[in-house]
C-alpha cells in the first residue's frame, strides 16, 4: 500500500477512543460504587471496559502488523480473534445484567446464553472471513437488544430523557462500529483503489468520532439510577 497521511492520524486518534472507553468505564463504575444497586451502569462499565482492552489489541492488529492491508489479515487472524472474544464478552455481561435488571430473570438468561455460544461458534473456523460472517449473529443481537432494552425503559417518565439518551448513545456507537464493516469498505475503496489506505484511514478516524460522541451522550444518561 502507498504511503497514507490519514493513516498515523487514525493510529493516534484510537488511543484517544481507547482513553475515552477507559475513562467510561471508570465514570460508570464509580456511579455504581457509590448507588451499590445501580446494574446497568456496572454492565456499561464491564462493556467498556472489554471493549478498551479489546481495542488495544485491535490497534495491534489493524496497524504495526496489517496496516490495514487485508491481504494479510489471514496471516493474524489469532490476534483478530482474541480481540474480538474480548470485546464481545463486555456485550455479554451487559445483556446478562440486563435480563436481571430489566427483564427481572424472566428470560432465564436464554438471551445470554445464546449470545455467548453464538460467539464460541463465531470464533471457531480458521478463515477470517467466516468468522466475520458468522460474527454478525451475535453483533447484530447485540445492537438489536441492547438499545431496545432502554428504549422500554423510556415508557417511565421520570428517567425518560436519559433512556432515551442512552439508546441515543448506544445507535451512534453501533453506527461507528458498522463503518467500516470490510464489505462497506471495500465499496469505497472501489471508487479510487490508489488511495485505499486513505480511505481505510478516513474512515475509522470517522468511526472513532461517532464512537466518541455515543460514549459522550451515554455518559450523561448513565449519570443516575435507571431501574
Amino acid at each position: 500500500m502507498s504511503e497514507s497521511i490519514l493513516f498515523p492520524i487514525a493510529f493516534i486518534y484510537y488511543f484517544v477512543l481507547i482513553i475515552v472507553k477507559f475513562s467510561a468505564a471508570a465514570i460508570f463504575y464509580k456511579t455504581y460504587y457509590d448507588s451499590k444497586v445501580n446494574k446497568l451502569v456496572l454492565g456499561a462499565s464491564l462493556l467498556f471496559l472489554f471493549s478498551a482492552i479489546s481495542r488495544i489489541i485491535m490497534v495491534i492488529f489493524d496497524f504495526p502488523l496489517t496496516k490495514f492491508d487485508s491481504s494479510l489479515y489471514q496471516n493474524y487472524a489469532i490476534i483478530w480473534k482474541i480481540g474480538y472474544f474480548i470485546n464481545n464478552m463486555g456485550y455479554v455481561c451487559l445483556i446478562f445484567i440486563s435480563e436481571i435488571a430489566i427483564l427481572k430473570k424472566k428470560s432465564r438468561f436464554l438471551i445470554s446464553i445464546f449470545y455467548f455460544i453464538s460467539l464460541i461458534i463465531s470464533i471457531v473456523p480458521i478463515d477470517i472471513k467466516t468468522v466475520q460472517v458468522i460474527s454478525i449473529i451475535p453483533s447484530t443481537l447485540a445492537m438489536i437488544f441492547i438499545p431496545l432494552t432502554y428504549l422500554f425503559l423510556a415508557k417511565y417518565k421520570t428517567i425518560r430523557t436519559r433512556a432515551l439518551a442512552i439508546f441515543g448513545g448506544y445507535i451512534l456507537f453501533f453506527t461507528g462500529s458498522l463503518i467500516f464493516i470490510e464489505e462497506i469498505v471495500q465499496v469505497f475503496i472501489s471508487l479510487n483503489p490508489s488511495q485505499a489506505l486513505n480511505i481505510r484511514s478516513l474512515i475509522h478516524i470517522i468511526s472513532i468520532s461517532v464512537k466518541i460522541v455515543g460514549i459522550g451522550i451515554m455518559i450523561y444518561g448513565y449519570r443516575k439510577k435507571l431501574v
